[in-house]
């Protein structure tokens, strides 16, 4: 037998999604960039191909974070893609933060 999800948990469950969003989208900037970097002297043409769809990766992952709606007040967790408040982890309309998603153990 199923039982429904509390509100706690369905909010837990949204701060997770988003948390996850953000660590890929870090991982793909910062990720790309530097095996860009490390290709240059070894290929340019693989140096170039990696960095076209690091650009592309970058900017998708940067989108799919903005898009994320809170799970509290349900606007944008985010206001713009490259506000002060991007790698603060709270929402920038009701301040409910990333970090009072994590669970117990």
């Amino acid at each position: 037998m199923m039982r429904a999800m509390s509100d706690i948990e369905i909010i837990q469950d949204e701060l997770i999604r988003i948390r996850r969003r953000c660590r890929v989208s870090w991982i793909i900037l910062c990720g790309g960039f530097l095996l860009a970097v490390v290709l240059v002297p070894i290929s340019y043409g693989a140096a170039r191909a990696v960095g076209l769809a690091w650009v592309i990766l970058s900017i998708a992952t940067r989108m799919s974070v903005m898009m994320c709606t809170c799970p509290r007040c349900h606007k944008n967790f985010y206001e713009r893609a490259f506000s002060p408040g991007w790698t603060r982890g709270r929402c920038a309309n009701c301040g409910l933060s990333l970090e009072e998603g994590k669970r117990e153990g």
